[in-house]
């Protein structure tokens, strides 16, 4: 096993951070590129802070080109071309009206997918345009989801944990987590101006980050099963705050759900998500959801919370007044405070427990929390199952596993108690 990577510390864009040194690159926060290591060198043995710049300023951003919207110019140097031009192909597909990436011609500022670090097990980026060659690199097949996480990085976007409301959305378990990363779970103060805390964003991590202990899940939603980690591609909250970013802020106000799809009641009307209204500034709206849970697919889904509500016992319903911006860049007076409002559902998984006894010995199977109100065996996703074994006289215990569950704590020869959790959606 290789020695852990020392970590270092350097005063960086108006605050602290934590990082890496890695091929003569300094990364923090797993995927995000600093500069070179000779370069946070530098700030970290400055006897005076260096000034930054924080990435709503123009000079981070990318500018309009020709096509008419800001435009980042690209080229592909090592790695799976496949996998980069697909997802070029995605995130166009979802921006092109704002921001696309294009083939570079003469331009000076432009990114190269560089992808040239087999067996580093990730992929990334720097944060905005930083002037001149910037590289998107990492693992020479990074899946299209992955290149899509990092393409945000580069046009201007923080991960999504980094929140300064994420406690009020996530259960961080900091006592199992690896120390190495606990740093990229703090939220950071300016990093985020965009209204509303997004799980669906694929600017945020999964539940699964560098567990030190048999228990993989080192992050809970609030309530628990709602999906983070998603890499199927930009979520409506995604392509909103790229809109705010690169000054085209919406004037309508979208109501989803995540998984979208789903259904709300507003003003008393019944919408299949994602649903858009124009409303004027200053009304009045009730946003509902049915208590009953919702068909998705092979799972079922139970409301969990609102985007826009952190208490600690999120309700249905919302009374929301359409407010104006705060006269930021991205929250201009003329157009709404919010425009997406996301209610998020809990995952639930249908689990048959069966447990009792026999001439072999006795099983227990003991879930964490009892199934979801007004059903009889559906559990939020990634509920812990507790499992005793008494064998009788002569026997054995020997645990077999299935592919819908998160590996087992325990188990094989004569170990009475292990515990699983219930498969991640896929």
């Amino acid at each position: 096993m290789a020695a852990p990577l020392e970590r270092h510390r350097a005063f960086y864009r108006d605050r602290w951070v934590e990082y890496v040194e890695r091929n003569g690159l300094a990364i923090t926060d797993r995927d995000i590129l600093l500069g070179t290591a000779a370069e946070l060198s530098q700030m970290r043995d400055a006897s005076t802070a260096l000034k930054g710049l924080i990435i709503d300023q123009a000079s981070l951003l990318w500018p309009v080109g020709p096509s008419g919207v800001h435009e980042v110019p690209y080229v592909f140097e090592a790695g799976s071309q496949f996998n980069v031009e697909a997802a070029v192909v995605l995130f166009n597909a979802a921006l092109r009206d704002t921001i696309r990436f294009v083939p570079r011609s003469a331009q000076k500022d432009y990114v190269a997918f560089s992808l040239t670090e087999p067996g580093s097990g990730s992929c990334f980026s720097y944060v905005g345009r930083i002037g001149g060659k910037q590289i998107i690199g990492g693992e020479p097949d990074c899946p299209v989801g992955p290149l899509l996480h990092e393409m945000g990085h580069a046009i201007g976007f923080w991960h999504t944990m980094s929140d300064a409301a994420q406690g009020s959305y996530l259960n961080i378990r900091y006592d199992i987590m690896d120390p190495l990363w606990r740093r990229q779970y703090v939220p950071e103060l300016d990093a985020r101006t965009v209204d509303g805390y997004d799980y669906a964003s694929i600017m945020h991590y999964e539940p699964f980050v560098n567990s030190t202990s048999p228990d993989l899940l080192t992050a809970s939603t609030l309530p628990a099963g709602i999906d983070i980690g998603q890499t199927n591609g930009y979520s409506a909250g995604d392509i909103d705050a790229v809109k705010r970013l690169y000054g085209q802020v919406p004037v309508a106000v979208t109501i989803t759900t995540h998984p979208p799809g789903l259904k709300v009641v507003v003003d008393g009307v019944t919408r299949i998500t994602p649903w858009v209204a124009w409303w004027r500034m200053g009304s009045l709206h009730r946003l509902d959801v049915a208590s009953t849970v919702q068909d998705y697919g092979t799972f079922k889904a139970a409301f969990g919370r609102w985007s826009h509500d952190p208490s600690a016992a999120p309700k249905t319903f919302q009374e929301w007044i359409v407010e104006p911006g705060r006269g930021f860049a991205s929250e201009p007076v003329s157009s709404p405070r919010a425009t997406v409002l996301t209610a998020n559902f809990v995952r639930l998984v249908e689990v048959q427990s069966v447990g009792g006894g026999g001439t072999h010995g006795e099983l227990k199977v003991t879930p964490e929390v009892a199934p979801w109100p007004g059903t009889t065996n559906y559990f939020p996703q990634y509920t812990r199952f507790d499992l005793s074994a008494t064998p009788a006289p002569g026997y054995l215990t020997e645990w077999y596993t299935s592919p819908t569950f998160i590996p087992m704590t325990g188990g094989d020869g004569g170990v009475t108690k292990a515990s699983r959790r219930i498969g991640a959606a896929s």
